[in-house]
């Protein structure tokens, strides 16, 4: 079964987000990657609670991290096969 396919059948269970939490905690490179992220963006946008747009969101990597450091996001993203897993991965920080 390959990614494409596991994300697929995430999303259609409503298990994305539990999913990628547990997949980021035993992959080193994904959880590094989340820690840079998390680190620029709370350098670069000190105070919580900003205003941000992500434009080109692709699949919600930025989004997630600036909305896990407290932010305001608006996401634009043109490609639709990506809007449903930026959704499910983002939803809960309503």
């Amino acid at each position: 079964m390959n990614m494409t396919a596991i994300r697929k059948a995430f999303l259609s269970i409503g298990l994305y987000r539990q999913a990628r939490t547990i997949y980021r905690h035993l992959s080193r490179s994904e959880m590094d990657e989340h820690k840079t992220d998390r680190k620029f963006y709370s350098q670069l946008l000190p105070k919580s609670g900003v205003l941000c747009f992500d434009v080109g969101a692709n699949l919600g990597r930025v989004t997630e991290a600036l909305l896990e450091l407290g932010h305001k996001v608006v996401a634009f993203e043109p490609q639709p096969q990506w809007v449903r897993e930026i959704k499910a991965r983002c939803n809960s920080y309503k």
